[in-house]
């Protein structure tokens, strides 16, 4: 038992002897020191590995980890503990009394990283374990705040561990876990992590993921406080795309002008960030210097590109871009110039859903060109499905389009409507 729970050699010799360890771990006969030694031979034994699959986990074992827990072997019931969370799915009370009693055993080696297990895998504890946990201040502790967080954020915001969580950041070894243990308090809580925004901008050129998923919960409710920090966001973009995408989204929806266009026409190009660059560049598609700044960054050929994307959701983002790019003539001339009012056409005007809403209002929009603007949208074959959607869904945007066809094309557009009128029936005339 001792040799197993070494390691390295060790675990191949544990994983020889489960049944036996487990045998000596669940034996009301044994000693507490035989059921130590089995239990962390056992908890080796247990230990994740790739390329070994996952060994049968006896039940009676979380019994096994109670009793040395509330024994002067502390230590091999947290590590029996642990293995057990991770190596097989444990009922509701078992999860209960773990969590209660890794709790009271909080001071003991491996019972904080136990408990942090526990607690990633859904389970709740005692909010009185947490100012030991800040006190304590090591990798274990902070991941084990920030698992507590993802159930009760309230409690860590109020036993004072965000000061703690933010002064973590400065040191390299603790960065990333405290950052994320932020990221998880803002989920649900971002005004608590705000004042604390400018600390994690600093770090998003080493933890980008947790870093800018913690600007991006606060941005979501708080944009002005994370706003300062748009270009790091930006150049967040690379090495966390989703997240510095949405942060930024958030941002250009309280003022489109706080965001860097360039980058997000870059993001266009990642699937990642696509959808969240979109409804940031839709934003600063609203008004005209933010419509000439995104045709000047070359973002209109991947905005027509992704009015077929395969997500659903990042097509209907890039045809809100679009709608709102075609509202002055640069924004129109850079769509017709890349194809826009075919590629409008080709991905669908008679849904009714919204990403067909709003192609046809960018449709509507680009009629209120000039002559050779519309002259593109007949040529990309739009009068037909703009004359169903108004006489089917009653839609004013196709209505509107229809009539402004109407000064170059009125025959065309009087023949589709005429094709939907329903025609009067003619009374046959019966005998001679």
């Amino acid at each position: 038992a001792n040799l197993a729970a070494g390691a390295a050699d060790g675990v191949v010799a544990a994983r020889l002897h489960v049944a036996a360890f487990t045998a000596l771990a669940t034996d009301d006969e044994s000693s507490f020191d035989v059921k130590a030694s089995a239990a962390r031979a056992l908890a080796n034994a247990l230990r994740p590995l790739e390329d070994v699959e996952d060994e049968a986990v006896n039940p009676s074992l979380s019994q096994c980890a109670l009793e040395l827990l509330a024994s002067d072997h502390r230590e091999a019931g947290a590590s029996l503990a642990r293995a057990l969370v991770l190596a097989t799915e444990l009922d509701e009370g078992t999860v209960k009394k773990l969590s209660a009693a890794l709790v009271a055993a909080i001071d003991s080696d491996g019972a904080i990283g136990a408990l942090a297990n526990l607690l990633a895998r859904g389970a709740t504890a005692a909010p009185s374990v947490l100012p030991k946990l800040v006190a304590t201040r090591s990798q274990a502790s902070i991941v084990c705040i920030g698992n507590f967080a993802l159930k009760d954020a309230g409690a860590v915001v109020d036993c004072g561990a965000v000061p703690v969580l933010a002064d973590c950041l400065g040191d390299e070894a603790l960065r990333r876990s405290a950052c994320a243990a932020l990221r998880n308090v803002a989920a649900s809580n971002p005004g608590a992590v705000a004042p604390f925004s400018e600390a994690l901008a600093r770090v998003l050129g080493e933890v980008p993921n947790e870093a800018a998923g913690a600007l991006q919960n606060i941005a979501m409710v708080q944009p002005a406080a994370v706003a300062t920090y748009a270009p790091e966001l930006a150049v967040a973009l690379k090495d966390a795309p989703r997240k510095a995408a949405c942060a930024l989204a958030h941002i250009a929806a309280r003022d489109p002008a706080d965001v860097p266009v360039t980058p997000l026409v870059e993001a266009l190009n990642n699937a990642k960030s696509a959808s969240a660059a979109c409804c940031a560049l839709a934003c600063v598609a609203s008004d005209t210097p933010g419509r000439a700044a995104l045709v000047d960054a070359k973002g209109v050929p991947s905005l027509v590109a992704l009015l077929e994307d395969d997500d659903a959701k990042c097509a209907c983002a890039a045809a809100h871009v679009i709608r709102n790019l075609a509202c002055d003539d640069k924004g129109r001339r850079a769509l017709l110039i890349n194809g826009g009012a075919a590629a409008l056409s080709a991905a669908g005007l008679e849904g009714d859903d919204e990403a067909a809403q709003l192609r046809v209002e960018a449709i509507a929009n680009l009629c209120l060109g000039d002559a050779a603007d519309r002259t593109a949208v007949v040529n990309a074959k739009c009068i037909r499905p703009l004359a169903k959607r108004a006489h089917v869904l009653k839609c004013g945007a196709a209505a509107d389009a229809l009539d402004r066809l109407s000064v170059d094309e009125a025959a065309l557009v009087n023949k589709a409507r005429a094709a939907l009128t329903p025609k009067k029936a003619t009374p046959r005339r019966l005998g001679p």
